[in-house]
């Protein structure tokens, strides 16, 4: 929703009217309006993004315009933020000629949506290593109780990731349970930690039995 007390702004067209429907407490058809014209087609089709979920706009200092948006699309969210964006007029007129703020939110939204992706780059119960357990009868399978997504860009691929794990130089020594924290891994891109995840025991190892030789007692 936006304030309707900018001259200039609602010279440019009639706020845009949704209706809200009657429920158990309000019998009344309410109407709603808004001056993000992001988020209707009725009267101002240029600016219309289907990608876009909610947002809110503002003024600031010398008449520059703001909006923070929410969008989604191929089920990644976005949040697109734009601050000090110039509304055009007509030459010796207060009509609109261009809002900038939606063209430049739009233009932004393209960047993020066709460079990046989001990844899952753990599933839930995967195994990640397997561990060789001092004195243990077993080796133990290490994986995340837990999937983890994040955002790359479209042409990085899993292959190009870093799996380091905070362990590589600790040994471990039987009994382990199942379920216990073991370690946890970071994923990275460069320098960059894309997302980071604790990872646990998939089953138990126990300590080796040791053997005894036991002579017979004299008769």
């Amino acid at each position: 929703m936006t304030d309707s007390c900018v001259d200039k702004e609602l010279s440019f067209s009639q706020d845009v009217k949704n209706t809200v429907p009657a429920t158990n407490k309000n019998t009344d058809i309410r109407l709603l309006t808004t001056g993000n014209f992001h988020l209707t087609q009725d009267e101002m089709e240029t600016y219309y993004d289907s990608r876009v979920t909610g947002g809110r706009t503002g003024v600031g200092l010398n008449d520059e315009r703001c909006i923070a948006s929410t969008a989604s699309k191929d089920g990644l969210d976005m949040i697109c933020i734009i601050i000090g964006a110039k509304m055009v007029y007509e030459e010796n007129s207060y009509k609109v000629k261009s809002m900038g703020v939606f063209k430049e939110a739009s233009t932004l939204l393209d960047h993020g949506y066709d460079g990046y992706k989001s990844v899952q780059v753990l599933h839930e119960g995967q195994i990640l290593k397997q561990l060789d357990i001092e004195n243990g009868e077993c080796d133990l399978t290490v994986g995340s109780k837990k999937s983890v997504s994040t955002i790359v860009p479209k042409d990085i691929y899993l292959e190009d990731l870093n799996f380091v794990y905070s362990d590589a130089a600790i040994s471990h020594e039987a009994p382990i349970k199942k379920d216990q924290y073991i370690s946890t891994v970071r994923i990275s891109y460069g320098n960059l930690c894309l997302a980071e995840a604790e990872l646990y025991a998939m089953n138990s190892v126990q300590p080796i039995q040791k053997s005894y030789t036991i002579k017979p007692s004299k008769p």
